[in-house]
């Protein structure tokens, strides 16, 4: 009888599991359209997180938060253009092209956030990408080393 219980209690356990990575997973599905008020809510809760991880100033926080809602803006509006109102990414021959431009914003980025955080939040904001960067290459299926910035 205590047999069946553990094999019931291990099956239910791994039925949880599957289930929560599946809703996991289609949610945070490639592609994935999001409305604006969703893009907002998302980039607001990452944001708190950052808020908190580099331990913001009062007068930093908004400054940080208009570049980094700026910047996302841009990305939005640049991506929508290449896709030509297509619903998937580019063609291969334009992967180079938007990592390319991806990798200027970045830039970019940096130099505006360098004018308002300390090197050391900046450095932490950098390692906070980059495990980031792993992340999303790391769930989309890339080999680590290749992922998008």
């Amino acid at each position: 009888m205590r047999s069946n219980f553990k094999i019931l209690s291990t099956f239910c356990l791994i039925a949880v599991m599957v289930l929560g990575f599946a809703i996991s997973a289609s949610a945070q599905g490639r592609g994935a359209p999001q409305t604006p008020a969703e893009q907002k809510a998302a980039f607001d809760t990452n944001f708190s997180t950052l808020v908190t991880s580099l331990v913001l100033a009062e007068e930093q926080s908004p400054k940080m938060k208009e570049i980094l809602w700026t910047a996302q803006e841009k990305r939005n509006e640049m991506m929508a253009s290449l896709r030509g109102g297509r619903s998937g990414g580019g063609g291969g021959g334009q992967r180079g092209a938007i990592r390319e431009k991806i990798d200027e914003m970045n830039k970019e980025t940096l130099a505006l956030l360098a004018d308002v955080l300390t090197a050391d939040q900046l450095k932490k904001y950098e390692e906070i990408q980059a495990t980031q960067q792993q992340g999303r290459g790391q769930r989309q299926g890339r080999p680590q080393g290749q992922n998008r910035p």
